[in-house]
């Protein structure tokens, strides 16, 4: 089905798209590195800012390391307040 377009005047234009064209295969992505970030709003124009990196090994678990990097990004930044 062809899709529309939408173009000055409210007036619409017919795409055409081509369908047969193979969509990528999607590949597993190695993770070797996590961040995590966080900025506090301490008012009158002020803010804080901590970002933690760390290092994931090939034997070690991605989602783990995601969740300590945020908890101990929050309990540094409590701990500042």
């Amino acid at each position: 089905m062809p899709k529309k377009k939408r173009t000055k005047g409210d007036r619409f234009q017919t795409i055409e798209m081509d369908q047969s064209e193979e969509k990528p295969k999607p590949t597993k992505l190695k993770i070797f590195e996590a961040a995590y970030k966080r900025t506090v709003n301490l008012g009158n124009y002020e803010s804080q800012s901590l970002e933690l990196r760390c290092q994931i090994g090939e034997d070690e678990n991605v989602d783990a390391a995601i969740i300590s990097l945020v908890a101990k990004v929050k309990l540094e930044l409590e701990e500042a307040e």
